[in-house]
């Protein structure tokens, strides 16, 4: 009896690891999880059929086990059709294929002169910290304003909560999250604009290309404006960057990307003129 309850143990937990969901596939409304052989895991039905051009320009999370049960959960940013709900939604989908949750960025924020903002955000980053804080944080959401400056990087929990909320005066492009310290606490690196530090060209406005660096334990607060700069969002306070480079009027990287931001920090960290 007892060898027959253990073969059938190595059994389904060999089933269970074969039937471990690796990629997703749409087809219309229909999302599936696909095991390594592309056979179908489970399957949940969108509201209607994404758009996956939109979709495609996002650095997206796929197969991350949150809770540590040992099943993995999929992240899975939806971006609708319909213009008039822009904002994107982030689910979080089961094992079994059920919803978690969802999570969309669709907060309304004021300036301290007043000015307001109400979105649409559009979702364009997300990362996972390899180990939850004491609050619970631990997958991070990036989200720009579709046609201004605020910027909103997101730390949610597992049950989709947001915990903390780093709000930056531009667009970034890029994030990395790792220990590159070695003191055995992630870092969020993030590369993008800075609008407050913006010089007037021909063409219009040239935004200062930034590299942004910030501890996983204090994610929160105002990112760096110019004195007296209203692009900030009232009643939160000043954030506590690990690092910020704004870069020289003349190096129009409106592009940056962490390694570049990287780089650029490892060759002027002896000289404070451009940090923050």
């Amino acid at each position: 009896m007892a060898c027959v309850i253990i073969a059938a143990v190595w059994w389904q937990s060999g089933l269970m690891k074969r039937r471990s969901p690796v990629r997703t596939r749409v087809v219309g409304s229909i999302l599936s999880a696909l095991d390594e052989e592309d056979r179908p895991v489970w399957s949940y039905r969108l509201p209607n059929a994404p758009d996956d051009q939109t979709a495609a320009l996002i650095q997206r999370v796929s197969f991350v086990d949150l809770d540590g049960d040992g099943r993995k959960e999929l992240l899975y940013v939806y971006f609708s059709r319909d213009k008039k709900n822009a904002s994107p939604t982030v689910y979080c989908i089961n094992q079994d294929g059920k919803a978690r949750w969802t999570w969309q960025p669709s907060r309304t924020v004021r300036t301290p002169l007043g000015h307001q903002y109400s979105g649409p955000f559009f979702v364009n980053l997300i990362g996972i910290l390899k180990q939850a804080r004491k609050d619970g944080g631990r997958i991070v959401v990036g989200s720009h304003h579709m046609y201004d400056w605020p910027y909103q990087l997101a730390l949610l929990s597992a049950e989709g909560k947001v915990v903390s909320e780093y709000w930056h005066a531009g667009w970034f492009f890029d994030m990395n999250i790792v220990d590159f310290d070695g003191d055995g606490i992630e870092e969020v690196l993030l590369g993008g604009v800075n609008d407050s530090y913006a010089d007037v060209v021909e063409d219009g406005r040239n935004y200062r290309a930034t590299f942004v660096i910030l501890g996983s334990r204090q994610m929160g607060g105002s990112g760096v404006v110019r004195p007296g700069d209203d692009k900030v969002v009232a009643g939160i306070p000043p954030a506590q960057e690990r690092a910020v480079l704004v870069f020289a009027p003349s190096q129009r990287l409106e592009t940056l990307t962490v390694s570049m931001g990287l780089r650029a920090w490892k060759y002027l960290r002896t000289d404070t003129s451009m940090w923050f």
